[in-house]
């Protein structure tokens, strides 16, 4: 997994009060790391219900990108994973 950005985003939302989780079938626990220890053990979800947001911070062939944009009234790609999808949920992604 590396020293993910993923883990820096989680950190930055975490301050400013967001509860964080997240999804990735290739990680499905975070092991610990130097710079983020504290989130070693988190759990990836299995699914998109519930969710205010979502950042995809990788872009994953595994993940279905219409079933989140489906889910989630808002999706910030900062990956172009939405590309294929973007004019169907135009009013749910933003690209960053």
């Amino acid at each position: 997994m590396r020293e993910s950005p993923a883990l820096e985003l989680i950190d930055i939302l975490k301050a400013h009060g967001a509860h964080v989780s997240y999804h990735d079938p290739m990680i499905p626990v975070v092991p610990t790391t130097r710079e983020y220890p504290e989130f070693a053990g988190m759990e990836s979800v299995d699914g998109f219900d519930g969710f205010d947001a979502a950042v995809i911070a990788t872009n994953h062939s595994m993940v279905d990108y219409r079933a989140l944009c489906s889910a989630v009234p808002l999706v910030m790609d900062t990956r172009n994973a939405t590309a294929a999808i973007r004019d169907e949920f135009s009013d749910r992604i933003v690209k960053a």
